[in-house]
């Protein structure tokens, strides 16, 4: 998805190639300016089980994987909302695959 801005502020996207006749589904098409440009968006990650508040990228990822690395695979479950993008669910079993 190729995302068309004005001053800051997304306000369209266009399938990420013209020429092969994709097209982009009804929640890229129509909503991805309502959510890129929501006031409650999360612009960085909260810790919320650890700490109150925003903390670093650095921090968060480091703290994810160090949780991720002990728990067995035949342990882990994975739970997604049915708001995500068919590329969110893609990248989700990828990773759930490893």
């Amino acid at each position: 998805m190729r995302l068309i801005s004005k001053n800051g502020q997304i306000i369209g996207s266009l399938p990420q190639e013209l020429t092969d006749g994709n097209n982009l589904c009804v929640k890229g098409r129509f909503g991805i300016t309502e959510l890129a440009n929501h006031p409650d968006r999360l612009k960085q990650p909260q810790q919320v089980l650890a700490k109150k508040g925003h903390s670093p990228w650095e921090e968060t990822i480091r703290l994810i994987a160090a949780k991720l690395s002990i728990c067995p695979p035949e342990k882990f479950n994975l739970v997604m909302s049915a708001d995500c993008s068919n590329e969110d669910y893609y990248v989700a079993q990828k990773f759930t695959r490893l």
